[in-house]
């Protein structure tokens, strides 16, 4: 069976090379450039590792696991649109690099090519994966019209949340599951069994960022905290926090929800307030803890060894992780050079001998930068230097931008809370 780490490289080395011989390129580059972006490639990933709890050659399902990334990124670029977005995952979005129109039609032919590479699939298994893949995309605009309609509204209830989060956001993820146990030729109890996984991890998953929302750690979330609450988000912590509210609190929440000018941190503070006072980061943990038991029992389910099961569980456990962080607590750049030159040195090559070619150039260059302190160059370097050491780190798969012109050069840390 292949790890997270190699089943990540062959997405990536997939989409790397994706021809794009159509015209006109115009409308094709914002494609290529969106799907370069990166990311976690948690979809793609998650079909792989479906496929792989059967068959030994998930490679061969590529098509299909980047018609999913596809798919996704097709979501994202018009959510970027619809939200007025100006960066994703580190980069201007298409609609600020191109313009409006360039982000409707590139993202309109990246669903078409979505279903394009999902049909590449053989004959036998066309119909279950399409039609499955189908459903999946309507009910993901389903759910996208639910979070709209509920901008609107003040009586939304945490069951009409719950379906618009499963509809949004875990019908992918079960799918993504399915159609690699379909395409394994998995038992249809197993394939099944793999859908609920999915879902209920989910909703585990969206409802651990409403609550991080308000309740992480800013500098290991990857962004401030309370970016929900100033734009009166309707998340799970609101909708619960007026629907369980007394007649003082909610008129309160409704005054700050319809405040026109207001003071950030004061808004958040008063609305946090008023969710500690009603149990809300209680109830957000229980029910967190809910739905990722509920995936546990429904994985429990699929009839493999445990031992197959490793990588998949491993994998779902590291996304609902996102709590982890690696400091430096060592003072001065020279302490940091060091740090980094040993852990290559002595641990990349033995682990994961992939990526020590290469790695001289990077070391000087590092050493280079430090001399002249050059932050915003180290910026780059540092991020590509210490990407492959978080492979070796429990529960992390993936580094954050280290933005060191904001950071004193002794701390920085690795998270994983990034765009999917």
């Amino acid at each position: 069976m292949l790890t997270a780490k190699e089943i990540l490289d062959l997405i990536n080395h997939h989409l790397d090379h994706l021809p794009y011989t159509r015209e006109p390129q115009s409308l094709y580059e914002p494609i290529r450039y969106v799907l370069s972006m990166g990311g976690k490639r948690i979809r793609p990933s998650l079909m792989l590792m479906g496929y792989n709890l059967y068959k030994e050659d998930p490679e061969s399902i590529l098509p299909q696991a980047c018609a999913l990334e596809t798919y996704h990124n097709y979501t994202l670029l018009h959510d970027d649109l619809m939200d007025r977005a100006d960066m994703r995952r580190g980069h201007l979005t298409v609609h600020k690099k191109w313009n409006d129109n360039a982000a409707i039609l590139s993202g309109d032919s990246m669903l078409v090519l979505a279903f394009q590479r999902m049909a590449q699939c053989d004959e036998r298994h066309l119909r279950p994966v399409l039609d499955l893949f189908t459903e999946t995309s309507l009910q993901i605009g389903e759910g996208q019209q639910y979070d709209i309609d509920f901008e609107t509204r003040t009586d939304v209830t945490e069951d009409e949340y719950i379906e618009m989060i499963r509809l949004k956001t875990s019908v992918l993820l079960a799918c993504a599951l399915k159609i690699g146990a379909i395409m394994a030729d998995a038992p249809q109890a197993d394939a099944d069994a793999l859908y609920t996984f999915g879902e209920r991890m989910g909703l585990a998953f969206q409802l651990q960022d409403d609550y991080l929302d308000v309740y992480g750690n800013p500098e290991i979330f990857g962004k401030a905290i309370g970016g929900d609450i100033l734009c009166n988000k309707k998340t799970y912590m609101l909708i619960n926090a007026i629907n369980r509210a007394d007649s003082r609190q909610r008129a309160e929440l409704m005054h700050w929800i319809n405040a026109a000018e207001y003071d950030p941190q004061e808004k958040i503070a008063a609305v946090t307030d008023i969710y500690n006072k009603v149990g809300i980061k209680q109830l957000a943990e229980e029910a967190i803890r809910h739905y990722f038991e509920e995936s546990r029992t429904h994985l429990a389910r699929v009839a493999v060894d445990n031992s197959r099961k490793a990588v998949l569980t491993q994998y779902t456990d590291a996304m609902m992780k996102t709590q982890k962080k690696v400091s430096l607590p060592v003072i001065g750049h020279r302490n940091l050079f060091s740090w980094l030159f040993f852990t290559h040195r002595m641990m990349i090559p033995t682990v994961y001998p992939m990526h020590s070619p290469g790695l001289a150039p990077s070391v000087l260059q590092v050493n280079a930068l430090l001399e002249h302190k050059d932050k915003a160059m180290m910026t780059t370097v540092v991020n590509d230097l210490v990407q492959p050491i978080t492979y070796l780190l429990p529960g992390i798969s993936e580094t954050s931008p280290v933005n060191l012109q904001e950071k004193p050069w002794f701390s920085f840390q690795f998270d994983t809370r990034k765009s999917a």
